[in-house]
C-alpha cells in the first residue's frame, strides 16, 4: 500500500556548474507532511534563510507535480516513499551547489500496520580541489522489530562504506530505544563517522529519553552546531551545524 510506482527521483537542478566554497552549512529537519501547507512551506523559507543554508535534509517533505518553486532557490532531489493518486511523501535533499548523482534507496521491510515503506537519498556534491562530498538523508523504518530495522540500517552503510572523500549523514533515525541508539553509534563509528553535538540540545526531538534526529559527519571540521525551536512547523525542529571544508 502507498508503494511508488517506480523508484525515478523528482529533480530541479538550478545550480550545476557552480562548485562549492569553503563552508557549509546545513540543515537537517522533519518537516511533518501532515503540516506541509501554504503557510507552513512560507515559515521553511523563512528559517532556511536565516540559517543561509547551502544543504538542507528535508524528511516527509511532500511532492505534487504542480508544486515546482524551490525553496529559497536551491536545486534539489526528491525520493518517494509514499505514494498517493495526488502527491508524493518522501525526503527531499536542498543544496545550492552542483549535484553530481543521487540515489534512492526504499527499505525492502514495511513499517508494520501501515505497509508503508522508508527511503534513504544519496547525493553526491562536487567540492573544488577535493574527492567530492557524499549526503546520506534518512528516514528510517519504525513501527518494526529491532532486527528489522539494523537490517536496513545496514543496508544504508554499505552504501556508503566504499567512497572515501567526505561524508553526511541526517534525518530522523527513530530511534526511540536504548538499543536503536546504542546500534547507530557503534555503526556509524566503525564507519569512520562523529556524531555533532547541539547547542540547545532539549530542542531535538525525543520519544521519552532518545532523541530521533542526528547528523554524522566524516572527513569535515565542525564549526557550530546548534537546534532551533520552530514548534510552528513540525514536531521536530531543525538541526544546524556548519562545517569548514578543506
Amino acid at each position: 500500500m502507498y508503494k511508488p510506482k517506480n523508484y525515478e527521483n523528482k529533480l530541479h537542478l538550478a545550480h550545476q556548474g557552480q562548485i562549492f566554497q569553503p563552508q557549509l552549512t546545513v540543515v537537517c529537519w522533519n518537516v511533518a507532511k501532515l503540516t506541509h501547507t501554504v503557510s507552513c512551506a512560507n515559515l521553511l523559507n523563512h528559517w532556511l534563510d536565516r540559517s543561509a543554508s547551502n544543504l538542507v535534509l528535508f524528511q516527509e517533505s511532500r511532492y505534487q507535480p504542480e508544486m515546482v518553486e524551490p525553496y529559497c532557490d536551491l536545486s534539489w532531489v526528491f525520493s518517494a516513499n509514499i505514494e498517493t493518486p495526488r502527491q508524493h511523501f518522501g525526503v527531499q535533499t536542498l543544496f545550492d551547489w552542483q549535484c553530481d548523482q543521487s540515489t534512492g534507496l526504499i527499505t525492502q521491510r514495511q513499517e508494520l500496520g501501515l505497509a508503508t515503506h522508508k527511503t534513504t537519498l544519496f547525493t553526491t556534491h562536487a567540492l573544488a580541489g577535493g574527492e567530492p562530498l557524499l549526503c546520506a538523508n534518512i528516514h528510517a523504518i519504525n513501527f518494526v522489530p529491532n532486527a528489522y530495522f539494523y537490517s536496513e540500517i545496514a543496508r544504508v552503510l554499505e552504501q556508503i562504506k566504499h567512497h572515501t572523500g567526505p561524508i553526511l549523514v541526517g534525518g530522523d533515525f527513530n530511534t526511540w530505544n536504548a538499543a536503536r541508539v546504542r546500534f547507530i553509534e557503534q555503526q556509524m563509528a566503525l564507519a569512520g563517522l562523529q556524531a555533532v553535538e547541539h547547542r540547545e540540545p532539549h530542542f531535538i526531538k525525543r520519544f521519552g529519553r532518545h532523541r530521533l534526529d542526528h547528523l554524522f559527519y566524516r572527513g569535515l571540521t565542525l564549526e557550530d552546531a546548534w537546534v532551533v525551536n520552530t514548534a510552528r512547523v513540525s514536531d521536530h525542529n531543525p538541526l544546524i551545524a556548519r562545517f569548514g571544508v578543506e
